[in-house]
């Protein structure tokens, strides 16, 4: 109990949780366990009970808000687990699997009072998986059980997303490839050796490293970019392993020099404010100035020799039906003689916005101003966060650059690797309050438009997402229930049951019961 409790706190630790999310996931795991050995399964009613005995009220109402919002999502994925598929072909028990998966993810997250609940269920479901990959390997890899590959899907397709959606970036990227490694082991197995030669990996990150260190250079000495700029800053990164796989399926690839956006590079800016300007005008501004990088760009990097059909890709033009804008072009840099292809993304940080958290969080902000805006100062202003470079020696090297200081000096302070560490805590604060703004935001929408609950009878059973207001009946109706009572005759009210009846929880309801988020629907 003691060395699992610690694994799995040390998951969120990682995360960057906070005390009262490792405090909640400490009461959390043992009482899992418990439930597990003792072979218990968790109802409503036990549900309102958790809390009594186990010590955690003693540690705050936050604490025990945390644990008890753990205990309802869990109860949530037992019955999802229940839930069988008399589907017959692979093909149609994973496409069945990935809507399910979106369904249920809808659910959670309209059941959620408090976010890092659902940051806890995701951490459970990696430390779940690793035990039992774990357990595989120890039994010398005879076979794959049932109840890994469904972890392991369980990972891929529902908590990875909300991982995801709560800008849990690391551990968004441990379940994809935790899952990665249970799925698809030889695939898996091939893209490591080609992450792992010598000559590959020293070629990503040096090219990585000099057309970061080129471009950033490029913008900064770039007097009519700086002139108009107000702040921008350069993201790095290398495709984590199950997303290159997949990029090299989609462009039928071999080899990772090959992949277009193996090494990617995101451009993000915002205009500098002027005196009496509409927000429109900025924003044509801000677009102009995300056509004009991609411009110094391709002037740095003129090359588009590789094979991609899609080296250009304008959403700024044409946006995406979800609102996406952003710039994206494909070219490549010259290592060792070989050719990497890299790609880069220009944006401003409205679009990045919308990229990251939906239309919903971005007019949210708009509406009710910038959180940070009112701690930002002039420096601030001129923020440029590029990779780990320190925000303090990034000013201070343009203090030197317009008093014409030597450019080996600028040079070095490009390349500085310091960090400052409270500067890169608070935008990380930033960035996961607007993920969480976003997760509410939808949270509401669902709630306003949907409810997800459960319908079964003997031969079949089902997660359904209904239009909110919807009763018992609605439910069997969309579960297709073979019932000797006219059901539409029934919810029109010409018609009666006699003596049968339907349970909503276990207890015998009015078939015209309104429903509410994750009920268990039966017929008797």
């Amino acid at each position: 109990m003691l060395m699992g409790s610690c694994q799995f706190t040390q998951i969120l630790i990682d995360s960057e949780m906070d005390l009262p999310t490792l405090t909640s996931a400490l009461f959390h795991y043992s009482s899992v366990v418990s439930m597990v050995l003792f072979n218990t399964r968790t109802t409503g009613t036990d549900i309102l009970r958790s809390l009594k005995g186990v010590g955690v009220e003693g540690f705050g109402g936050g604490v025990g808000r945390i644990f008890l919002g753990c205990m309802r999502l869990k109860r949530i994925e037992s019955i999802a687990n229940g839930v069988s598929d008399n589907d017959s072909t692979a093909s149609k028990r994973a496409k069945q699997g990935k809507i399910g998966a979106k369904t249920l993810r809808s659910l959670l997250q309209s059941v959620t009072n408090d976010w890092r609940a659902l940051a806890i269920r995701s951490a459970a479901c990696l430390y779940r998986l690793q035990m039992l990959e774990l357990l595989h390997n120890n039994s010398n890899g005879v076979h794959r059980n049932s109840q890994l590959i469904s972890t392991a899907r369980e990972a891929l397709h529902l908590f990875s997303p909300l991982a995801s959606r709560l800008g849990m970036h690391t551990l968004k990227c441990k379940l994809e490839n935790a899952a990665f490694r249970v799925l698809f082991p030889r695939q898996h197995e091939r893209i490591i050796y080609l992450l792992d030669e010598e000559e590959q990996n020293l070629g990503m990150q040096a090219v990585l490293d000099a057309t970061y260190c080129d471009i950033k250079r490029g913008l900064m000495e770039d007097e009519v970019f700086m002139e108009e700029i107000g702040s921008f800053k350069i993201k790095a990164r290398i495709k984590e392993p199950f997303s290159l796989w997949k990029k090299m399926l989609k462009t039928n690839t071999r080899k990772i020099c090959e992949v277009p956006d193996a090494i990617a590079l995101r451009i993000i800016l915002e205009a500098r404010e002027n005196d009496n300007e509409s927000s429109d005008i900025k924003r044509a501004r801000e677009r102009a100035l995300c056509y004009y990088v991609q411009e110094s760009v391709l002037a740095k990097y003129p090359d588009q020799s590789h094979k991609y059909d899609e080296k250009w890709k304008d959403y700024i033009k044409s946006p995406k039906s979800n609102g996406y804008e952003s710039l994206h072009v494909s070219t490549v840099a010259r290592w060792h003689g070989t050719t990497w292809p890299f790609e880069v993304q220009v944006r401003s940080r409205a679009m990045d916005r919308v990229a990251s958290f939906g239309l919903a969080a971005h007019w949210s902000y708009k509406a009710n101003g910038n959180p940070t805006s009112a701690s930002t100062n002039s420096e601030s202003n001129t923020e440029a966060v590029l990779g780990d470079t320190s925000i303090l020696a990034y000013l201070k090297a343009m203090r030197e650059f317009e008093t014409n200081v030597e450019q080996n000096r600028v040079d070095k302070m490009i390349n500085s690797k310091e960090l400052n560490s409270s500067q890169i805590s608070t935008e990380k604060e930033t960035e996961q309050i607007n993920h969480i703004s976003a997760l509410k935001l939808s949270k509401t929408a669902l709630n306003r438009e949907s409810v997800f609950v459960f319908a079964q009878n003997s031969d079949k059973s089902h997660l359904f997402e209904l239009p909110v207001g919807s009763t018992i009946i609605d439910a069997c109706l969309s579960a297709g229930f073979n019932y000797d009572v006219d059901l539409i005759k029934l919810k029109a009210g010409t018609t009666t049951t006699g003596e049968k009846g339907a349970s909503c929880n276990g207890s015998t309801v009015d078939w015209q019961q309104r429903l509410r988020n994750g009920d268990v629907v039966s017929l008797e």
